[in-house]
């Protein structure tokens, strides 16, 4: 037996005995109901198409449908409460509690920083210089903002230093229910799956059903059991206690101390084997269901996914995790997805005639016949076609930016609000036509234009295109220093010995300016090259690795530092990649009393642009292991339980945990994470520089012929992170104090400054030059030992280098013990 469970505002539960498949459909099927109409005559012998009944259904509301569609940030006309017209943002008037909020930027500045809080905050909230360092607009267009986890108003606020607050903008938070389910009855100390639909921020824990709801778990088990931002539902896996009896499955949202219960169902923990929830034929035939309706998706009906709808209610968590399956591997779209699982019988909509029919024409036509593209559309935005011409009729399709070949009948119509609207025709609109704001149109640029690039513009400069080829005439619109793929209309003119060119650009009036010719030339069209994001993304998105939103990452790693006493910029901006890379999984998975760390680094390079410098990215994979279990039963079989400590000061049942990271340097941050993903690590590892990576042994003394010097006294610094650990250096300190003492770092008033590696000839993009060990309380628990491993050395006779840090006890006496070996490419003279 399956149960599915949601939570809502106040703590309302809805009883355990109503039927999972009911509560999933009830969200779409009541808001359709009292929606608008379909897409559909009113004929009897015609069933409903399942396309029609998807582009009726609102989004307000639901977080499931979010993912249906390219943004959740409308396009507003009247931006309210922007005080000052030099910069401004747009965001939703409404959004789900607990998501992260979508907030375009305009005319903002590097040094400005948005914030969401409380609409009665005073105005001087959060401007101290940590918050305007951490919740920097930086030089983007797009940011994001977490939303409160409880239901109300809240006020996005734009600031500027000297000015205050530029700009602001209310957003209304509206609850929403989390549809989880779980098997009734699971066996005990066994793994079992939980499904989850939205996937927001959150942590997923199994708990005492009479455990306070408003008690957040810690902030070790939030880190453990965290569930991360996802497109559509989820599947989890949760190990089941090993003691039998009644527990509770709970999801909360991630808002620190004030984490919100969402939702909950109960779950029985059963000696044995708990019933079989899987029937493999019933599977197999419901997936080439699906497959098969995947692949006629113009003509299916409503009634046939309300039967498959059926067929997965029937099967329960078993069919979800096929769906799931089917979505992660791209086999189905999130819209069929909602659809199957939420499908409501045909008979209990009353098909509806459509709006008003499309009109005659009753102004002039449009000029030209096309073909046209799609303009003044924000990049995350779509622009809706309409069955009739006006923003109030009924939406029938969307057009992606800067869509191209688009056909207009020539029709035209002036609507209500004095809008002109133009007819166009796509054989994927019902009845293969529809309405959309002419505004939002421009003949498509002739393939056979000449296309041109900016160049000579200083980067912090800009090309003004003018309304007449004179630079006194208006300005019209804005070339970047970067710009490229310019359409040139081929019509030239001179103003005093300088040669103008005139140009397409949709920002200007009529889609026409001019700019002078001295800064153009012609532009190559050579094949774009790998942006940031592709070469750091095909790094994290690797089999098995979960993604991490970066900014949540930097926002969990801000929990844990401190200040650089005499530093502006924000905590941890001085890390290293490789000590980043320790701390980001510590942010997460806590720290352990006896553990192996394995660092892997090594670079990539991308080019910003054609007239920059390539820009390195720092390529970082690290895997923990804790070692800490093992060594407890050795200790038991040797000195008897009685003379140990317990299990748990032994870091019992945390998980191996392998992490990816991309990092660059970017405004004064020396690591800022631009990519992150985890895993747990599940089968034994045996590739720790030679060594088997869960040897309850030291494996640092045996990696090569050590000259190991004296003791030496401990470099002076102060980093932003915990610098001790149990009565010694922490693993992040000992990494830098090897650093520092073998000169790849300078010690200064904060964080150790490491200095750049050399780049290596004959290494592979993103191969890994660098690795490095540390262990950390094996053979006693207040020493770690750090090693890292240099290879591919520019130098004609040493090929690979080694460094040591040994360190004992902590405090300004720490013992540290430094080493150092070389191997040599041929014997040593």
């Amino acid at each position: 037996m399956l149960q599915r469970h949601s939570f809502t505002a106040r703590f309302k539960f809805p009883t355990y005995s109503q039927p999972w498949w009911r509560l999933l459909a009830s969200c779409a099927l009541a808001t359709t109901l009292a929606s608008a109409t379909l897409a559909q005559t009113a004929a009897a012998e015609t069933d409903i198409l399942l396309e029609d009944w998807l582009i009726d259904l609102p989004i307000v509301d639901h977080p499931q449908l979010q993912p249906l569609f390219p943004t959740t940030t409308p396009v507003v006309e009247d931006i309210p409460e922007q005080s000052d017209s030099a910069g401004y943002l747009r965001a939703p008037a409404r959004a789900p509690v607990g998501s992260r909020v979508r907030v375009a930027l305009e005319g903002t500045e590097t040094s400005d920083w948005l914030i969401l809080v409380d609409p009665d905050a005073p105005d001087d909230t959060m401007t101290d210089n940590y918050n305007r360092r951490s919740n920097s607009v930086g030089d983007e267009t797009v940011r994001f903002r977490r939303a409160s986890g409880f239901p109300g108003m809240q006020e996005l606020r734009l600031l500027r230093s000297g000015e205050g607050i530029i700009a602001r903008q209310s957003v209304e938070l509206f609850d929403i229910d989390i549809d989880m389910l779980a098997p009734a009855d699971v066996s005990a100390g066994e793994s079992f799956d939980v499904f989850l639909n939205p996937v927001m921020s959150g942590h997923l824990i199994i708990t005492d059903p009479d455990h306070d709801p408003e008690d957040v778990a810690d902030r070790y088990n939030r880190m453990r059991y965290g569930v991360r931002d996802g497109e559509g539902p989820g599947m989890f896996s949760r190990t089941a206690p090993d003691q039998p009896g009644l527990y509770e499955l709970r999801f909360h949202f991630n808002m620190g101390a004030d984490g919100r219960l969402m939702a909950r169902a109960p779950i029985r923990v059963v000696e044995g084997e708990a019933p079989a929830a899987t029937d493999d034929d019933r599977l197999a035939e419901l997936e080439a269901r699906i497959k098969e309706l995947t692949t006629r998706l113009d003509d299916v009906t409503l009634a046939e996914a309300h039967d498959l709808r059926n067929e997965i209610a029937a099967l329960g968590l078993p069919a979800l995790g096929l769906l799931v399956n089917l979505l992660e591997r791209e086999l189905l779209s999130p819209q069929m997805a909602f659809a199957f699982m939420n499908a409501p019988s045909p008979a209990t909509l009353a098909p509806v005639a459509t709006g008003a029919p499309v009109p005659a024409s009753t102004g002039s036509a449009a000029p030209g016949s096309g073909p046209y593209q799609v303009t003044g559309v924000d990049a995350q935005d779509v622009l809706n076609v309409r069955n009739a011409p006006g923003a109030d009729h009924m939406i029938v399709g969307m057009l992606a930016p800067g869509a191209t070949n688009i056909a207009i009948t020539g029709q035209t119509e002036r609507a209500a609000d004095g809008g002109t609207w133009w007819q166009i025709t796509d054989p994927t609109l019902p009845g293969g036509a529809g309405w959309v704001n002419a505004q939002f149109l421009q003949p498509a640029p002739d393939t056979t234009e000449e296309r041109l690039r900016v160049t000579g513009v200083e980067p912090n400069a800009v090309l003004y295109l003018r309304g007449e080829p004179s630079p006194d005439a208006a300005i019209v619109g804005i070339l970047q220093p970067d710009a490229s793929g310019i359409a040139s209309t081929g019509h030239t003119a001179r103003d005093n010995g300088t040669r103008w060119v005139e140009l397409r650009h949709p920002d200007a009036p009529g889609g026409l300016g001019w700019a002078k010719n001295t800064y153009l030339t012609a532009d190559e069209q050579t094949p774009p090259g790998p942006t940031i994001a592709d070469l750091a993304e095909g790094f994290t998105r690797a089999p098995g690795y979960t993604e991490i939103d970066p900014e949540d990452l930097d926002y969990t790693i801000e929990q844990i530092l401190h200040y650089a006493p005499a530093s502006a910029m924000t905590p941890g901006a001085d890390l290293s990649p490789l000590v980043k890379a320790v701390v980001a999984l510590q942010s997460q998975n806590g720290r352990l009393p006896v553990a192996r760390y394995h660092l892997r680094y090594g670079e990539k390079e991308v080019p910003a642009n054609p007239d920059h410098a390539p820009e390195p990215l720092s390529v970082i994979e690290i895997r923990r292991f804790n070692l800490g279990p093992a060594l407890h039963r050795q200790l038991v079989e040797s000195d008897g339980a009685e003379n140990v400590l317990d299990a748990q000061h032994f870091g019992e049942d945390r998980p191996n945990v392998s992490w990816r990271l991309v990092t660059r340097g970017l405004r004064g941050t020396d690591a800022m994470i631009v990519a992150a993903s985890h895993r747990e690590i599940e089968t034994p590892e045996a590739d720790c520089l030679g060594f088997h990576c869960q040897m309850g042994q030291a494996i640092i003394p045996h990696l090569t012929d050590w000259d190991m010097h004296g003791t030496q006294t401990s470099p002076s610094f102060r980093p932003s992170y915990d610098e001790l650990w149990r009565g010694g250096p922490s693993s992040a300190a000992a990494l830098d104090l090897l650093a520092l003492y073998h000169g790849l770092a300078e010690a200064s008033d904060g964080d150790a400054r490491w200095r750049s590696f050399e780049w290596r000839e004959g290494v592979t993009p993103g191969d890994p030059f660098v690795e490095v060990i540390i262990e950390t309380g094996i053979g006693h628990e207040t020493v770690v030992d750090v090693a890292m491993r240099d290879s591919h050395v520019m130098d004609t006779s040493v090929d690979t280098v080694w460094f040591r840090l040994r360190a004992l006890s902590g405090g300004d006496d720490a013992e540290i013990l430094p080493g150092f070996a070389a191997e040599y490419r041929h014997a040593h003279q």
